[in-house]
């Protein structure tokens, strides 16, 4: 009769309001807390950087305004230079003697062009030597500067040039070209003078009144001070300073055994060799900025520009090569910025900006606290409430309304798939004794225990439930066979008699048990219940602790 072929039973659900877990709630929290933190550091890093890079991009513009300055600075040199090199080789005297046929040439209008120029060389205080070389390479004429001793040169120790680059290349100029050469060191006799004499040669081509070629007037000017000039006013700014050559070798560099290798023979001591990533975007580029694994380089180039300087033409030692009128380099000034200044810039960029986004992110974790806590109270005190509404405060148990609210949505689901279910009616046999003999306390604890045996007694898929003083209810589901209630009936009453709290004493309670079944016994919640009242009555009137199967 209670076979239930419908496999859906097991669907049945029992309503109860657990109490809340607290892990979603602390996940959701710290979820969206990271979420935060992320985006907060996400952010900062992304202002460090900004910092950063604006700090780095401030020093960049810095060196390139220096360079910029100092290109402008060695310009407005030579051109200044060139002005007053023409000028020499313009000299009344000197231009009388180149018309002279060489006998007529005497020794005191030589002398007078030797006491002109030794005048010329004593105001011109960049300026180390003055030459003469007629069109064999033979130095006829050669004033000296030491220190602030100028002296003229006796013709024995005046010296052949004709093998020296800047005689080949000045000697073939055509007229109002002025030829200016790289910067190297002073050679004499065919050794490198010592200490160091960084020198630019100046040349122009010497003509007589019928353009006949008559040699040059060269005169070597002390590069010195073009390079201190940069190392002085590097110090206004940050990193390190170099000067290379249109080769790429050092003429000035903070460790001096790199400088001057193409005069010295350190083939090696070049860009093109130690930083040919560097020495590559030179090339490429008039004004690069690079970084390779030694540093944040900028660079940029000194050019000559092939321009007319009053009658003259700048001629570089590029331009008279390539026979092209198009500017070279004079020399290239490289700014460096290392990467441990690099990360010094960087690490004192976020230095405020990491210590507000710490106080941000503890902020955080601090409001994740109190949100916690607040949204915890919130959902304890709800739980509390539905606990009060839906729980009986004493046992434990569903209360009525609980109760009824499981009755009306069982009766629905067993209505929609053709199940069954029992209601078991409890009313507790001479437990108004136990409240006045031994007082209500050990009611209270009788009625738990009652409780707890009604739960030991039923499977996780029923419900107990106290309907108010010593009556309780309980609700069985998937039914297989009428035994299976007697069987839980029984079970009932053994578990009620033997509760510990009146073991010891005179007094003893069991349970008058009435049972209806839906929907052989009713189809609707009140007849089922009242008629589970009814066979509970009848079980009292029987003699008690028995039950009462309600009449179908």
């Amino acid at each position: 009769m209670f076979k239930n072929k419908n496999k859906k039973t097991a669907e049945v659900k029992i309503l109860h309001h657990q109490n809340p877990s607290f892990l979603p709630l602390i996940a959701i929290i710290c979820l969206v807390s990271l979420v935060l933190m992320y985006g907060i550091f996400v952010t900062c890093e992304r202002i460090c950087s900004k910092k950063a890079e604006d700090k780095i991009d401030e020093l960049i513009n810095q060196n390139r305004s220096f360079q910029l300055q100092q290109d402008k600075n060695i310009k407005t040199s030579l051109f200044h230079l060139i002005k007053v090199v023409y000028t020499i080789a313009h000299q009344n005297e000197l231009e009388k003697l180149l018309n002279l046929p060489k006998e007529q040439q005497t020794n005191s209008l030589k002398d007078d062009i030797k006491r002109e120029l030794k005048v010329y060389m004593a105001n011109f205080s960049y300026c180390n030597q003055i030459r003469y070389i007629d069109n064999s390479g033979q130095e006829q004429i050669r004033i000296n500067k030491i220190g602030n001793k100028t002296e003229i040169i006796p013709a024995k120790q005046l010296q052949n040039k004709k093998n020296r680059y800047y005689f080949q290349a000045a000697s073939t100029l055509p007229k109002g070209k002025i030829y200016i050469s790289d910067i190297d060191l002073n050679v004499e006799n065919g050794q490198v003078e010592k200490p160091f004499v960084p020198t630019i040669r100046f040349a122009v081509p010497l003509f007589d009144n019928m353009k006949s070629r008559k040699g040059i007037i060269i005169i070597n000017i002390k590069a010195q001070y073009l390079i201190d000039t940069i190392k002085r006013e590097s110090k206004f700014v940050q990193g390190e300073q170099t000067i290379v050559n249109s080769n790429g070798y050092w003429l000035s560099h903070p460790d001096k055994s790199k400088e001057w290798g193409f005069m010295l023979g350190k083939d090696s001591e070049t860009i093109r060799v130690k930083n040919s990533v560097l020495w590559a975007s030179i090339i490429n580029g008039p004004h690069p900025t690079v970084e390779t694994p030694e540093g944040l380089f900028t660079a940029r180039k000194v050019t000559i520009p092939a321009q007319r300087i009053g009658k003259g033409v700048i001629i570089s030692p590029q331009q008279h090569q390539t026979g092209t009128t198009v500017s070279s380099t004079f020399l290239t000034i490289i700014s460096k910025l290392d990467h441990e200044t690099i990360k010094q810039i960087r690490a004192k960029s976020c230095h405020t900006t990491r210590l507000i986004t710490s106080l941000a992110a503890l902020i955080v974790i601090l409001l994740s606290i109190i949100a916690y806590i607040i949204i915890r109270h919130r959902l304890k005190l709800k739980y509390n409430l539905l606990k009060m509404a839906y729980y009986d405060e004493l046992t434990g148990l569903p209360n009525r309304k609980m109760f009824y609210q499981q009755l009306k949505h069982s009766k629905e689901y067993c209505n929609r798939y053709g199940l069954t279910f029992a209601i078991l009616y409890i009313d507790l046999d001479h437990f108004k004794d136990v409240n006045d003999k031994l007082g209500h306390h050990t009611g209270d604890l009788a009625l738990k225990q009652v409780a707890q045996a009604l739960l030991d007694s039923i499977r996780k898929s029923d419900m107990a439930a106290r309907i108010g003083g010593d009556e309780f209810a309980i609700m069985i589901h998937q039914l297989n066979e009428r035994s299976n209630i007697e069987a839980i009936s029984k079970r009932i009453i053994k578990h009620t008699q033997n509760i510990k709290v009146l073991k010891n004493t005179p007094i003893k309670i069991s349970a008058s048990i009435g049972v209806s079944f839906f929907p052989k016994s009713a189809a609707d919640e009140t007849t089922l219940l009242r008629k589970a009242d009814v066979a509970m009555y009848i079980s009292k009137k029987r003699g008690k602790a028995t039950y009462t199967i309600a009449a179908e």
